[in-house]
Formats: structure tokens, sequence, C-alpha cells
């Protein structure tokens, strides 16, 4: 059996899931807190999650390395790099992890600065009993390390807003007049826009749990909103809505 070692809400954590999941691939998740996840993770040659340790042994440390791993199982049609849009796929899975790094800054900063009670139920889900313990004696630290580690703070969250708005004008370029980003069916880029934008969207049937939004303060609300307008984000919102519903 296939290990998934994650922070469960963690976005490029979900990008992983969604491709083993379209893929068949069987799996056990072991969820873990930032920080403590490496506890899990070193060992096993890694450093951040998500990491697949296979059954022959193979460690995969890359999220994008999981997404190719996950469509060697599949055949066509459902391949999700199919060979000739492969160029165009990897460009894609590799501009949506710069999606990924902003958004995820964005949607720290609104976290911890609205909803600063949420962020345990948020980081804690999936987690162990012992370690939701020993996560919440240390989550001055754990935040602490987040900001840090991640330069969550207001200049930092306005040079990622700028390049994730620069980032998604790209995207609803590419999305006029289409419902995929490549080719003419959901494919890895699809999937890997659609789940690192997902923090800031709160689409429905994301594998892990999200606070509610529709118990959020205005100022996320209107942040949500503003994403959810742009077609980047409405892609989103159907891609998970249409796709990944049926996986999980």
């Amino acid at each position: 059996m296939h290990r998934l070692i994650t922070i469960r809400a963690s976005h490029f954590c979900e990008k992983a899931r969604w491709a083993l999941d379209a893929a068949g691939v069987k799996y056990v998740e072991e969820s873990h807190f930032p920080l403590l996840n490496r506890a899990f993770t070193v060992p096993k040659g890694g450093v951040t999650t998500p990491l697949l340790v296979c059954p022959d042994g193979k460690v995969l440390k890359d999220s994008n390395d999981i997404v190719r791993y996950a469509d060697a199982h599949l055949t066509a049609p459902s391949k999700l790099i199919p060979q000739e849009w492969e160029g165009d796929i990897a460009k894609w899975m590799d501009k949506a992890n710069q999606i990924g790094i902003h958004s995820r800054r964005v949607v720290y900063f609104h976290l911890f600065k609205y909803m600063d009670s949420s962020v345990y139920e948020t980081l804690s889900d999936g987690v162990g009993t012992l370690e939701k313990v020993v996560g919440w004696s240390l989550l001055p630290l754990i935040k602490f390390a987040i900001k840090k580690g991640l330069r969550v703070d207001e200049r930092g969250h306005n040079i990622s807003k700028e390049k994730l708005d620069k980032l998604l004008d790209e995207v609803d370029g590419q999305l006029e007049g289409k419902q995929y980003i490549v080719g003419n069916g959901f494919s890895a880029a699809d999937l890997a826009v659609a789940s690192l934008l997902a923090p800031i969207i709160f689409p429905p049937f994301y594998g892990a749990h999200l606070p509610d939004f529709r118990e959020s303060p205005p100022q996320v609300k209107a942040l949500v909103e503003q994403y959810r307008a742009r077609p980047s984000g409405k892609h989103c919102m159907a891609m998970f809505s249409q796709l990944r519903k049926s996986k999980l």
C-alpha cells in the first residue's frame, strides 16, 4: 500500500491526492502539523509534503512527480498528461506551482489576521490524537514558523497578491472560449491550477477541512468573491464540482 505523508489542508497535498484518486492508486494518508511533519519526511529523504512512499520503497518528494506517477497508472483517453500535450501541460503545472506559492501566502495572511481561531482546527485535520495534543501545545511556535518561513506579513502578502493576479491573468487568457486549460479535455494542467488556487476559492469537495466560508469575516468573503468571479476562479469551482466530486 502507498503511504502519502501530508499536511492535509495543504493545496499541494490536495493536488497529489486528486491525482492518485483520479488514477485509482490506493494509498493511506498520514497527516501531520506543519513543522512536525518533518519528523516523518526527513527520515525518508524529504523535507516538505506531500511525500509518497511507494510499495517498492521508492519515495516521491514533489507533487509534480506524484502527478506523473499517478498518470503512469492511466491509459488513454483518461491520462492526465497525454503525450501530444505533454510540453504544454508541464509548463502549466510549473506555473500552477507559482500560483500555489502566492495563493498560500495570501491565504495564510488572511487566516492569521481575520480567522486566527480557526487555525488549529484547519491544521489538525486528520492528525493523530497524540500529535493533536502536541500540536496544540506548540501552536504558537508552529504559527511563528509559518509566518517566518513563508514570509507571511503585509509586505509579503502585497507582493504575492500582485504576482498571483498576474499569473491568473495568464490563466484567464488561456481559458478564453475554452473549458480546459490545455487541449480538449481535463488534464494535469486543470488539476494543478484548480488545486493550487483552491484555498483562496473555497471550492466544494476539497479533500480536507477548510474553514466555513459562509461564516468568514467580511474581509475574507470579499477576497474569496473577488477570485471566484475570475474565469480562473470559475474554472476552479467547475473542476472541483464536476470532477473532484466523483473521486471522493
